[in-house]
């Protein structure tokens, strides 16, 4: 995807201290949204990709550049969001979570190294723990630049927003589509059935992982609703394949509060930043 930025004409920067800044990274791109929280209106939106990197720390100068060079990001905001993706998060019951065994339920599905630090984030109305890694590296990049930034996982604001969205619904799939994951989400009347990732390389595949959540879970393919977030579009070759197996498609909205989300970027489709305007 290329490089974009699109502010509205309604954008103040004399007005940042009632704005949101919600950051998103995945490995190959950042991207940042700004709502206007007393109209709750999304005023802007940026995406910009990083060249391919294979060393680690001239990754990290990328992103630190970045930061330091947009100047829009140095202004004073009401509050300050960080949605980090990656495969590696665990949800745990809440019952059965505690900060002293945290490290220890969260290597029983993942690797955690050395140059690594432990997040979570507690979902909403679900008695649910989501732990995830972050590298310290990039952690200490966002405190330095945002010292009260609040970090979240990307699989928590998309459980999340799924799970609002079925209330009052029999049943909802969603899928974020990510570089070289996809990430799901069943949830009906509420209540979350199954968050999943998997790793992709290919239209073909997209259609295989969508379909197998469908069999698994003996949802009807012609009935229920599949919400699509993230990296594609409605002209692409992989929303054309996905049209002849599932019937009732939908591109995702920000669910962030009980107020729609205002959202009049013609150039840039909302689904693609939903995950970003989101979060609560």
């Amino acid at each position: 995807m290329e490089n974009f930025a699109y502010f509205s004409k309604t954008f103040d920067i004399l007005k940042t201290n009632t704005y949101r800044l919600s950051l998103g990274l995945e490995p190959c791109s950042i991207t940042y949204t700004i709502v206007d929280t007393v109209r709750n209106k999304c005023v802007a939106v940026k995406h910009y990709c990083f060249a391919q990197i294979d060393d680690t720390n001239a990754y990290y100068e990328s992103i630190k550049t970045f930061l330091d060079q947009d100047t829009f990001l140095a202004k004073h905001y009401k509050r300050i969001n960080f949605v980090f993706s990656s495969p590696k998060s665990t949800l745990i019951p809440h019952e059965y979570f505690n900060k002293v065994t945290l490290k220890q339920m969260f290597t029983l599905n993942h690797q955690l190294h050395d140059s690594e630090e432990l997040h979570f984030n507690k979902l909403l109305n679900l008695q649910l723990v989501n732990a995830f890694s972050i590298p310290s590296a990039i952690t200490t990049l966002m405190v330095n630049k945002f010292p009260e930034m609040r970090f979240y996982h990307q699989s928590s604001t998309l459980i999340d927003s799924y799970v609002r969205k079925s209330v009052n619904k029999k049943c909802v799939v969603g899928v974020f589509i990510c570089v070289k994951y996809l990430h799901f989400v069943v949830a009906k009347q509420g209540k979350l059935e199954l968050y999943n990732h998997v790793e992709y390389s290919s239209d073909e595949d997209l259609v295989y992982h969508v379909m197998n959540i469908y069999k698994q879970l003996n949802l009807n393919n012609r009935e229920t609703n599949l919400y699509l977030s993230g990296m594609i579009m409605k002209n692409s070759s992989a929303f054309r394949l996905l049209s002849e197996y599932v019937s009732n498609i939908w591109f995702s909205k920000a669910i962030s509060s009980d107020r729609k989300m205002i959202y009049n970027f013609k150039e840039i489709p909302e689904h693609m930043v939903a995950n970003l305007l989101s979060v609560r």
